[in-house]
């Protein structure tokens, strides 16, 4: 009842009122600095495995419309789903590595694909 009646008298301190207008969970890559712990939401722009003679990782490249952070999986040599087009949440520490944003070994969700409308 307070809030419709502060509402009323005051329009201007609109208070967020449904999942658009919340704050966002989630950073934006460009906003990467430096060792930050991070959950970022993005689409796989592309993907390397790296041969067997080497050491096993997965790596792909996350595009979020305002960056792009390269993220690596360690000692894997695949993972069902993960594909380029598809729409990933990654959480973990991000760092800088050469001037590029980077993560290693993230906890991920994946999403669906990029040209699926989910809810989420």
């Amino acid at each position: 009842m307070l809030r419709w009646l502060e509402r009323l008298l005051n329009p201007s301190a609109q208070q967020p009122t449904g999942p658009a207008d919340a704050p966002s969970r989630h950073q934006r890559i460009a906003s990467i600095h430096g060792r930050d712990k991070v959950r970022l939401r993005g689409v796989i722009s592309s993907l390397v495995v790296r041969p067997a003679h080497a050491t096993p990782a997965v790596e792909v490249e996350l595009f979020d419309g305002t960056g792009v952070i390269t993220v690596f999986w360690l000692g894997r040599e695949k993972i069902t789903g993960i594909a380029p087009g598809v729409r990933l949440e990654v959480s973990g520490f991000a760092a800088v590595r050469g001037g590029l944003p980077v993560m290693y070994n993230p906890r991920y969700s994946i999403l669906g694909a990029d040209d699926e409308e989910l809810e989420t």
